[in-house]
């Protein structure tokens, strides 16, 4: 530390820690995410054509009522 700057353990630390996050999370966490984006395109494409083969008839009430 030629310049004439200190560095305290703490800040040391800080700087260690934020390099360290910065190196481990993006390698692990697109992966993870797009797995996860994958898994729940399927689960509504699965969802669409379950409902879809629903027969519900026109004239079915809902299970509740809209009051002001």
């Amino acid at each position: 530390m030629s310049d004439g700057r200190r560095m305290t353990r703490r800040s040391l630390a800080t700087l260690l820690s934020a390099v360290a996050a910065g190196v481990a999370a993006p390698a692990q966490a697109p992966p993870a995410a797009e797995a996860d984006r994958v898994e729940a395109e399927a689960a509504l494409v699965r969802n669409f054509q379950a409902i879809q083969k629903v027969d519900v008839p026109q004239d079915t009430e809902p299970a509740f009522r809209f009051q002001a």
